[in-house]
């Protein structure tokens, strides 16, 4: 189920063809992995990997068309509304866990559901999706954070193809009092045409005039200049969050490597970004290799740049601004005791701001030691 290096960069391999295989896993998983007692496994592991990659909140993205799973006994099911309350008890299970340990700030807000659908079904089946969303929402106030809609970008439908139903779902969130943002996936391509030849079905385009909170992946948005503008962060407007997921971009076939990545034109043109790992169980990229794709990407990048992506994750999240609040203060005393090792494990080699060539090499030697030892 794993993408393979040949699966992914295979000589005759195609856009296509990497999508078909990727949709061809995606069915595969859920084949595996949507009955109860392995649902509930699969949420206790994910909020384990989370953990051990400092990862103190996330904002996840299931596929909920499919309205329920077997219970283990085959003979009853658990639908949606279910399958949300088993999320909520493995958080509040392992956070128990952590808060007895001391450490519940390793996970101190837990996760939220943005509710996603498939662009390709009819505005009717739309229709009663969106109901589905406002639905969970009213039972699960704290949980569901948003909606998406996804699949492949050079397919049909656009974003505006649903013009008239997702302004009718803005209108009724409104009048309930819900909070649901739109975080629709645009840009995921190099056309931006909605998968038609009319370059006036850009998702890009209708995701920013109907207001999406942030945007998935964005690689297309530098080919409008002028959109580009609304993007910005300014003293005036918070800008649009770009949620950059470099190496799902790179396997899909938008860029052959990281270096043929956008995102240091984006940053350069003053756009919150963050770091995403997106379908890590397909194409294992954890946390940890996305944010170093990001540093080996451009020359530009240090350090810092990687402590404001993280911490435009937290500004531009669905957290409230008391647990943003926190967030950052975890996130500054978990910087300073990062800086602190820095310094000391590496401090000796470092003679006027240069680095001694020497004594990085004594000291790779030494850790090497360390490691087989």
């Amino acid at each position: 189920m794993v993408l393979s290096e040949e699966e992914a960069y295979g000589f005759g391999q195609t856009v296509n063809g990497v999508w078909a295989r990727f949709n061809q896993a995606t069915r595969c998983f859920k084949g595996l992995l949507n009955y109860e007692s392995v649902y509930v496994w699969y949420i206790g592991e994910a909020i384990d990997r989370m953990i051990e990659e400092n990862v103190m909140y996330a904002e996840l993205r299931p596929m909920l068309l499919d309205k329920s799973i077997p219970k283990d006994s085959g003979k009853e099911e658990l639908r949606n509304a279910a399958q949300m309350h088993l999320i909520v008890k493995g958080v509040l299970a392992k956070q128990a866990q952590l808060k007895k340990q001391q450490r519940l700030h390793k996970f101190p807000f837990g996760l939220k559901i943005i509710y996603c659908t498939p662009r390709s079904i009819p505005k009717k089946m739309m229709q009663e999706e969106m109901k589905q969303c406002i639905g969970l929402k009213e039972k699960f106030p704290k949980l569901i954070c948003g909606f998406d809609l996804v699949g492949a970008e050079d397919r049909p439908n656009h974003i505006g193809f649903y013009r008239d139903e997702l302004v009718a779902f803005k209108k009724t969130c409104e009048a309930r009092g819900l909070d649901i943002p739109f975080m629709f996936h645009a840009g995921e391509t190099l056309l931006d045409t909605g998968g038609s030849s009319d370059p006036s079905n850009s998702n890009l385009y209708d995701a920013v005039v109907l207001g999406s909170k942030r945007i998935g992946h964005g690689f297309a948005l530098m080919k409008h200049p002028h959109l580009v503008e609304k993007f910005k962060k300014t003293k005036n407007s918070p800008g649009i969050c770009i949620e950059l997921c470099p190496i799902s971009n790179e396997l899909l076939h938008l860029c052959r490597n990281i270096k043929e990545h956008p995102f240091p034109e984006l940053l350069a043109a003053g756009i919150p970004c963050t770091v995403n790992s997106d379908n890590p169980s397909l194409f294992s990229n954890s946390m940890s290799h996305e944010f170093y794709q990001i540093m080996v990407g451009a020359p530009t990048m240090s350090l810092y740049s990687w402590k404001q992506l993280a911490r435009w994750s937290l500004d531009y999240s669905c957290l409230t601004p008391v647990e943003i609040n926190e967030g950052h203060l975890i996130l500054s005393n978990d910087w300073k005791s990062f800086c602190r090792w820095v310094k000391k494990e590496y401090g000796p080699i470092v003679v006027d701001n240069e680095v001694d060539e020497a004594m990085a090499e004594q000291h790779e030697k030494y850790q090497w030691r360390k490691v087989l030892s």
